[in-house]
């Protein structure tokens, strides 16, 4: 990414996010509208909205990587920081663009589907018909970030897996949002939990630390787990040369 300037590769941090926001939680609002008509349960809604949000990440990841790395997501902005990916100031850029684009992406949908206060509730659900609560959602949003930021970093880690990168991360997308979403509605995003709780009442926006706490708690996990797993590789290759 060397000659990329700053404001270019957050410009497409933003822009992918923005995408993001509008595709997936564009589908679950739309699905939380039509729901009361069409009776659609909770594992069909789960299903649509990850292939959504997946669908949606990989095409963007093979449409723009070589920019600005895809990370779209403050958690995997974070870890890419604490690994020395990428430098302080590309984290704060990056981060507030992701909120922005986040935001964008959720006002524009509340002007297709509904108003924006319940586009905003309707991506919110620890409180919800299948509430889990506030620890439990924590321990299940820290193990969900967990699974999408070590995909991306251990994709990443070496140029010849880079190629799979995409499809990577973007099936772990799937797979948090099919899990997660019947007991929290699911983010593994902290900017797109930021936007949704701007976008909700007072009730919705008290539960946005939950989220937030659960994705730095991810993180860190995250960033030991390939640490640890980085050794590993390490003894793999040296045992490999002494063969």
């Amino acid at each position: 990414m060397n000659g990329i300037t700053l404001t270019r590769k957050s410009i497409v941090e933003a822009i992918g996010t923005f995408f993001l926001a509008v595709f997936g939680c564009g589908m679950g609002a739309l699905l939380s509208v039509s729901n009361a008509s069409s009776g659609l349960d909770i594992t069909h809604y789960s299903i649509i909205v990850a292939l959504t949000y997946g669908i949606t990440y990989i095409i963007l990841y093979y449409a723009v990587s070589g920019i600005s790395g895809c990370f779209f997501n403050p958690a995997i902005t974070l870890a890419m920081a604490v690994t020395k990916k990428i430098s302080g100031i590309e984290l704060l850029s990056y981060i507030i663009a992701e909120i922005i684009g986040a935001a964008a992406g959720i006002s524009f949908v509340s002007r297709l589907v509904m108003n924006a206060k319940n586009v905003g509730a309707a991506t919110y659900a620890v409180f919800g018909d299948y509430s889990i609560g506030a620890v439990k959602t924590i321990c299940l949003e820290a193990i969900l970030v967990f699974i999408l930021v070590l995909s991306f970093l251990g994709t990443n880690k070496k140029r010849e897996f880079k190629r799979i990168s995409g499809f990577s991360t973007g099936l772990a997308m799937m797979l948090v949002t099919l899990f997660g979403a019947p007991f929290t509605g699911t983010f593994a995003n902290p900017s797109i939990a930021i936007s949704a709780a701007l976008f909700a009442d007072m009730n919705v926006r008290y539960q946005l630390w939950v989220f937030v706490l659960g994705a730095i708690l991810g993180v860190l996990f995250a960033v030991i787990g390939r640490w640890v797993l980085s050794k590993d590789d390490a003894l793999v290759e040296y045992i490999d040369r002494e063969q």
